[in-house]
């Protein structure tokens, strides 16, 4: 469904300035405002879980381990700190 509504130029500018500092477009962004605030209880905790494993899923394409390092060798170093 597509929805219209006016919003004025400091909510719009608001707006535009999270969805850059999260790197998403601004209709994303608004889109998911809008699904956060409608959904409630259970499904809004649902919706929270969904949403940070996909940004997991797209921030894991960005990590490059070198040849001989292992997601368990980061591990191991992690509990000796």
């Amino acid at each position: 469904m597509a929805l219209t509504i006016e919003i004025g130029r400091e909510l719009e500018a608001m707006l535009a300035a999270q969805a850059r500092a999260r790197g998403v477009p601004l209709d994303a962004y608004v889109k998911d405002v809008l699904e956060r605030e409608a959904a409630t209880g259970e499904e809004h905790s649902r919706m929270e879980r969904l949403r940070a494993a996909d940004r997991i899923r797209e921030l894991s394409k960005e990590i490059q381990l070198g040849p001989d390092l292992t997601i368990r060798d980061l591990i191991q170093e992690g509990r000796r700190l």
